[in-house]
């Protein structure tokens, strides 16, 4: 890309992060469209089944948040404040002039927790390779089969994935003497985080955090002034239907 100076990337699992510097006579403007052409062309060469699409933002990585917002309930678990805070309130406010970037802290992504009991795994002769294979093949969405007609095709999808901890109990992992061995009866499965040992507080509260990061050049006042008009809209979104 044009008047790209510097470019350096961070990798986590299921994450990667990669941060472009340009040259300061280069318009931001052009730039965007470059990276957006480059993420363009990049497409084929990502996996088929990336849960979401590549994204950018706008922001300079040295400038801290022009503000911290938290959210907190008394009524909800912080699994659920997160995925609320994540699909509803962030994608509001990252749509306010100026904000170029929001980011999330607390560590509360909702997910599957499986414990496995070792002592039960090796009574049936099974190894946790056998349980991470059959997780993995269970959540694989592809075609389930064709419909074929005298002059086309017709390809049938369902998603079926595992959708809950109830669907992972239910999993059949393997046989034995005749019998399907299910996962709960080698496993203990919850729903939980992702991360149980991250966490972020407001005033001795559990809390999810927002750090909201302005676009290069935008008025911090102008902007933090927008995001306040918009809390009561995203506290209104955020109630239960």
């Amino acid at each position: 890309m044009s008047g790209l100076k510097q470019m350096a990337s961070a990798s986590s699992a299921g994450a990667s992060v990669i941060t472009l510097q340009f040259q300061l006579s280069l318009p931001l403007d052009i730039a965007e469209q470059e990276v957006q052409a480059a993420i363009n062309a990049s497409m084929n060469y990502l996996p088929d089944d990336l849960p979401d699409p590549p994204v950018y933002n706008k922001v300079n990585p040295a400038d801290p948040p022009i503000m911290t917002l938290a959210v907190t309930t008394q009524s909800l678990p912080l699994t659920q404040v997160e995925d609320l805070v994540e699909t509803r309130i962030a994608q509001k406010i990252s749509q306010v002039t100026g904000v170029g970037m929001v980011t999330l802290a607390g560590g509360q992504r909702p997910a599957i927790r499986i414990s496995l009991n070792a002592p039960a795994l090796a009574a049936l002769g099974l190894t946790s390779e056998d349980i991470r294979t059959a997780i993995g093949a269970a959540n694989v969405n592809t075609p389930k089969g064709s419909l074929d007609g005298p002059e086309r095709s017709l390809t049938l999808s369902a998603n079926d994935q595992l959708k809950n901890a109830e669907d992972y109990r239910q999993l059949i992992i393997s046989y034995r003497n005749n019998a399907p061995v299910r996962l709960g009866d080698v496993a203990t499965v919850t729903q939980g985080a992702e991360n149980q040992w991250l966490g972020a507080w407001n005033n001795g509260q559990g809390a999810i955090v927002m750090n909201v990061l302005r676009q290069p050049g935008a008025n911090i006042i102008a902007t933090a002034d927008n995001i306040r008009a918009l809390l009561p809209l995203c506290k209104a979104a955020c109630r239960p239907q």
